[in-house]
C-alpha cells in the first residue's frame, strides 16, 4: 500500500476530532485535534479491527 487511507472518524468528550488512518499494511495511526494541540497515537502491528477498537475507545461514535 502506497498511500494514506481515511478509515474512520469521530469527536472525543471534550469535542476535538478523532481520525483513523491506515499509514501502511498493519500501521495506523490516531490523530486527534487541530492546529497546535492536535496529537497522534501510533498503532504498530495492529489488525484492521484491533484499529477501530482503538478508535471506538478515544471516541464517544464513530461517524464514518
Amino acid at each position: 500500500m502506497n498511500s494514506i487511507q481515511y478509515i474512520a472518524d469521530g469527536y472525543t468528550r471534550e469535542g476535538d476530532r478523532a481520525v483513523l488512518w491506515r499509514i501502511t499494511d498493519y500501521t495506523y495511526q490516531i490523530e486527534i485535534g487541530s492546529g497546535i494541540s492536535k496529537y497522534t497515537i501510533n498503532l504498530n502491528d495492529t489488525e484492521y479491527y484491533d484499529a477501530l477498537e482503538a478508535l471506538s475507545n478515544t471516541i464517544e461514535k464513530v461517524t464514518a
